[in-house]
């Protein structure tokens, strides 16, 4: 509960920023509502639980009362995510991977300009471990040697060696094969893989489907090899920053 109320209010903090910040270097347009009209915005997202407040704020006008116009892109992963970020093809990001901002602020730094970093509480996980549900695996040791579907991206990968891989002492008697979200479901249904390891809302979907049953959760935080247990950014911003496009003004 605590994650969510964070995003929600990273949400708010993003939005009065880019206000304030577009509206500070000359007086905008108004709009018949009375709100000025600062312009469009682009925000990349992942398809994951931590993002609904963005959604939240989007349907209850947040951005609309500030004058921006949110353009919602969805990414598979938040290598993807990232990389549109720094080539400006986004202006934003709502909840990706820390893991993969700091690779990027390693190589280059001050690309990025983050502005929240939201922690997964061990009361409130949202990364989930499936097996099918008539599976005959019962814990995760049973998991050597098996075929793991894995959210995609690095991040994920990493994870899966540090927790299967190391913690368990898997090491290398385990596969693993990168799948969109929506694809677990089928693969565990299918018989492809023998476990998922997810993000919610998979895991909420395959056991109200009937497909899966949970084997574990919140192994990010149950594993002291992940020291900061903090693996997602709310928000990134390109550097420098690209002002929302403003409204041309018409030439006298």
């Amino acid at each position: 509960m605590r994650s969510r109320w964070m995003s929600v209010l990273f949400v708010l903090m993003a939005v009065s920023c880019i206000w304030v910040s577009s509206c500070s270097k000359k007086k905008d347009k108004v709009s018949k509502s009375g709100s000025p009209e600062v312009g469009s915005l682009k925000v990349g997202y992942l398809e994951i639980t931590p993002n609904l407040p963005f959604f939240v704020a989007v349907e209850k006008g947040l951005f609309a009362k500030r004058g921006l116009t949110v353009e919602a892109i969805a990414f598979q992963t938040s290598n993807e995510l990232v990389e549109s970020l720094v080539t400006k093809r986004i202006d934003f990001t709502t909840v990706t991977a820390l893991s993969v901002i700091q690779a990027l602020e390693v190589a280059t730094a001050g690309r990025v300009k983050i502005y929240q970093i939201n922690s997964i509480p061990k009361a409130d996980p949202t990364d989930y471990l499936l097996v099918k549900k008539e599976s005959p695996i019962q814990k995760i040791e049973d998991l050597k040697g098996k075929k793991i579907a894995l959210f995609p991206g690095s991040n994920f990968n990493a994870w899966a060696k540090l927790i299967f891989g190391e913690h368990f002492g898997f090491g290398d008697q385990f596969t693993t094969v990168s799948l969109p979200p929506p694809n677990h479901v089928e693969a565990l249904a299918a018989g492809s893989v023998d476990a998922s390891y997810c993000l919610e809302p998979t895991a909420t979907i395959a056991v109200v489907k009937g497909v899966a049953r949970v084997l574990d959760v919140g192994l990010v935080c149950k594993t002291s090899l992940i020291r900061f247990q903090s693996p997602a950014v709310p928000s990134s911003l390109s550097s420098p920053r690209r002002t929302p496009t403003r409204p041309r003004r018409s030439a006298k």
